[in-house]
């Protein structure tokens, strides 16, 4: 990004304006991860980034238009993340705060709620039902050659044993 010759802030981020526009730029908008307000910095999660797009679209449409654009006012819900194995952690904005598995059915149906489309959610819930099951059964990561003793073996005839 260095390259694009726009302004860093913190960590390479973007410096935006209240606005989401990039500092000095009168058309161009950051957003999410990439983009930094020094006056009112947001967390890098996804509720906010997906508040920031939405922004930024609105404020391209008043541009447009020939209106004046208006200040990024993130509107914090809360966060949620999962720790493990029906474990996870809730803290939603008005102070409640949840964890262990009460916290891991709430980030659970959170999930299934926001996924579109019912085929998606029934699929979804099959897939983690499944995992759940089968949790510590068979391997998750396979690295390296799978072993084929058969062909080691011909491969060392063939070159008289120098593999």
């Amino acid at each position: 990004m260095a390259g694009w010759g726009l302004p860093q802030g913190k960590n390479g981020r973007i410096v935006v304006g209240p606005d989401l526009r990039v500092q000095g730029q009168d058309r161009v908008f950051a957003v999410g991860d990439i983009a930094v307000n020094p006056d009112d910095p947001t967390p890098q999660l996804a509720q906010p980034a997906l508040q920031m797009g939405r922004h930024a679209a609105a404020q391209i449409l008043r541009l447009e238009g020939k209106t004046p654009t208006e200040p990024f006012k993130y509107h914090d819900k809360g966060t949620m993340a999962t720790i493990g194995r029906r474990s996870a952690v809730v803290q939603l904005a008005g102070g409640l705060r949840l964890r262990g598995t009460l916290a891991w059915l709430a980030w659970f149906a959170l999930h299934l709620v926001y996924l579109l489309g019912g085929r998606n959610r029934i699929a979804t819930l099959i897939n983690l039902a499944y995992r759940y099951v089968t949790w510590g059964h068979g391997g998750a990561v396979i690295v390296g050659d799978v072993s084929d003793p058969v062909n080691a073996v011909r491969r060392k005839a063939m070159t008289g044993g120098s593999q």
